[in-house]
């Protein structure tokens, strides 16, 4: 049976921890095969498909209550296994329930005490939490043994998560000289530049993200908006006003793109482009006006 993919494209071979899954359940309920699965290396496996399973079902909203129904019987057949845990933590935040995430990532804490992949998302979670003391406590540590692009990184989001923008930027900064090439870390210190006002920073990130083309719908249109206002400030109006055609392509009915457009072109002294926008902002305000 054919599947769909998240790209929307069918699929029509399935993934090897699909057909690893399937082959192990019937391994399950075959009365000749109880032997096999009785050994530890058969139990983790089928737990790690499970896992897998779950962690492509976390991704679509629709599916992430089914991702932790996975995730549990996972951890039923493997308790100790480090990556199911933080597995359960990443779903359990994404569905809001914060005190089951942390009570995960504590787990895991104790049983892999020096990683740091587990430390970053425990950081977000915190922050997630506004328990800002609480992460920036884990990123020092983080940092303390090993000051990788990894582990600054962690210390960005959660500066950036108490709103001291100035140091987030710093250490995104930091992040860069390490791995130029880091998106995640582009994409925090342009956020961070905005608030500091250092607007050729945010162009600098903006533009690299944006050559990059792996943002889509409104991460794209966020990034392009924030371009925009950069090159506004920076006094540079073509690309600015290329940059909100171009926004208010994606999202049309968006008021706001317009209204900067309409401010540019007063500015610039384009008169009949700034007549186009007031119109639009009129037809806006009649579309959309409370019925009498």
């Amino acid at each position: 049976m054919s599947q769909s993919s998240r790209s929307g494209k069918v699929r029509k071979t399935a993934t090897k921890a699909e057909c690893f899954f399937a082959s192990a359940l019937a391994c399950f309920f075959s009365s000749s095969c109880r032997a096999v699965w009785a050994a530890p290396t058969v139990q983790e496996q089928f737990a790690t498909a499970l896992g897998k399973q779950a962690d492509a079902e976390s991704k679509n909203p629709a599916t992430r209550a089914l991702a932790l129904v996975h995730i549990n019987k996972a951890l039923e057949i493997s308790p100790n296994n480090v990556y199911l845990i933080i597995s359960k933590a990443c779903i359990t935040e994404d569905l809001g329930e914060y005190e089951q995430s942390e009570q995960c990532f504590k787990r895991a804490s104790q049983i892999s005490p020096s990683d740091d992949f587990l430390k970053g998302k425990q950081a977000r979670m915190l922050v997630c939490l506004k328990r800002y003391k609480e992460a920036l406590a884990v990123a020092d540590r983080a940092i303390g043994r090993q000051a990788n692009a990894g582990n600054r990184l962690i210390m960005v989001h959660v500066l950036k998560g108490m709103k001291n923008f100035d140091e987030a930027e710093t250490e995104a900064d930091k992040v860069l000289e390490l791995e130029p090439k880091n998106d995640e870390a582009h994409s925090l210190r342009a956020e961070a530049a905005e608030k500091t006002g250092h607007w050729e920073k945010v162009l600098a990130d903006d533009n690299f993200l944006l050559n990059l083309g792996n943002e889509k719908d409104s991460s794209l249109y966020f990034t392009i908006c924030q371009r925009a206002r950069a090159n506004t400030h920076l006094k540079k109006y073509a690309g600015a006003i290329a940059d909100y055609k171009a926004a208010a392509k994606l999202f049309p009915l968006e008021r706001k793109v317009h209204e900067n457009l309409l401010s540019i072109y007063k500015m610039t002294g384009d008169t009949a482009a700034a007549r186009v926008e007031s119109n639009r902002l009129k037809e806006f305000d009649d579309e959309f006006a409370p019925s009498k």
